[in-house]
């Protein structure tokens, strides 16, 4: 899926270092979204979508639990924080 931006877009995330909520969506430049999931280049996370895509295509899922996965999330946070 390729999706492309307007310009509106495109500037809003500029004025708004990368990050912008809009009603249910977020715009995220990839370079923090990546980085924000703890990858070091868009080829490994690349690779790491394909392989959780193909485990999806097998059937391989997991439940839903938004409450995990934010604070799985929240503890990669703070270890960036203190690795930085």
């Amino acid at each position: 899926m390729e999706t492309h931006l307007t310009n509106e877009q495109k500037q809003a995330l500029e004025q708004n270092d990368g990050i912008v909520e809009a009603d249910n969506v977020i715009f995220m430049r990839v370079d923090l979204f990546r980085d924000m999931l703890g990858f070091t280049s868009d080829d490994e996370l690349r690779q790491q979508l394909k392989i959780g895509f193909d485990q999806a295509d097998r059937g391989q899922l997991v439940d839903w639990n938004p409450d995990k996965i934010k604070a799985q999330g929240r503890q990669r946070l703070e270890k960036q924080q203190k690795d930085s």
